[in-house]
């Protein structure tokens, strides 16, 4: 990854690096441009991203992430800077995966990444589909929209499994009903007739 920095001069470039925990490949001066490579995932969001994914085998609630594209539609419309806004809101969560994520994703967006690929890093709690409207609505400029447009299709998701669950309950039982009639007539009712 190579990203273009505006520092006085290599020291001090060297000094914002290692206050970031971002370890350079190699840096160069080239007439008034200064090009920095470095490694893409630094260690200590390397480290909480596989403890995320190895420790945590639970995924983050539909109402979390109803909750989520709600407060994202709000930092957009308020037309606050996306890192910005996204860590004051890591810092009004409570501690969680959800926060976790966040806080992470809003490191990678400080180091140059868009919101859609800071969110691929994490697509046990992002799905695919998520994240290519995130991407779409990156690209169109109407990321509030978008998240606006998220929260009403997961909650819709959630309407309808509720939806399917309820009329699988129903037929569930009956058939339940009906095994338990049809073992006590071959134990209780047929016996009796011979």
């Amino acid at each position: 990854m190579e990203v273009l920095l505006e520092r006085s001069d290599k020291d001090a470039v060297l000094d914002y690096l290692s206050q970031q925990k971002i370890t350079p490949v190699n840096i160069s001066l080239s007439s008034s441009l200064l090009t920095i490579s470095w490694r893409e995932i630094r260690k200590a969001s390397y480290l909480k991203t596989f403890s995320l994914k190895i420790l945590s085998s639970s995924k983050v609630s539909d109402e979390q992430l109803i909750m989520f594209c709600r407060q994202m539609y709000t930092i957009n419309k308020a037309g606050t800077p996306l890192a910005q806004g996204m860590q004051s809101l890591a810092l009004s969560m409570a501690e969680g995966d959800l926060r976790e994520t966040v806080e992470d994703i809003v490191s990678r967006l400080k180091l140059g990444m868009s919101l859609s690929v800071a969110m691929r890093h994490h697509n046990s709690i992002f799905y695919g589909l998520f994240i290519s409207i995130v991407q779409v609505g990156e690209g169109s400029g109407n990321l509030n929209e978008v998240f606006t447009q998220l929260a009403h299709y997961i909650e819709c998701d959630v309407s309808t499994r509720k939806s399917i669950k309820a009329a699988i309950h129903h037929p569930s039982f009956v058939l339940v009903a009906m095994a338990i009639a049809m073992v006590v007539i071959n134990i209780y009712v047929i016996p009796a007739f011979f």
